[in-house]
């Protein structure tokens, strides 16, 4: 098997999304009055959108948020849980900007806008997410009094 390749398309039909998970996620994103999406990637493997925080948060359940990075340039938006609806789930295998603090060269961005307030529903994130954030954006670890 050694020195055995994939050529482009073999790779693409490997990496790149199927027809039913891009049918299904622009769909939803259509019926929740998304209708500028773009792909990207290598393989058309992201669908991307730009749209304000009080849609994102209202789309995705979040509570999307700008974070400092200590020392760093600029802020960052993102949240803390965030959900997507079970018959996406196996569709989606990242949703950026989220519980992440890695910077996506050209990603799509939510717009800042004013946040209505909202309950933010039964979420979860990974054990590492808050110690970057806990450590990199200087999140304390205290809870609020």
């Amino acid at each position: 098997m050694y020195g055995q390749h994939l050529n482009y398309e073999e790779a693409k039909a490997f990496a790149g999304p199927t027809p039913d998970t891009v049918r299904a996620v622009t769909s939803w994103l259509n019926e929740n009055g998304i209708q500028n999406i773009a792909t990207t990637g290598a393989f058309s493997e992201w669908l991307g959108f730009s749209v304000p925080v009080f849609t994102a948060n209202s789309l995705f359940n979040a509570n999307y948020q700008q974070f400092n990075e200590i020392g760093g340039p600029t802020k960052l938006t993102r949240t803390l849980t965030y959900s997507i609806p079970a018959d996406l789930q196996p569709h989606i295998n990242i949703l950026h900007p989220s519980t992440d603090s890695i910077r996506v060269s050209k990603s799509p961005k939510f717009h800042t806008a004013p946040i209505p307030s909202t309950s933010v529903g039964e979420g979860r994130v990974r054990p590492e997410t808050l110690w970057c954030l806990q450590n990199k954006c200087g999140i304390p670890t205290a809870g609020a009094n």
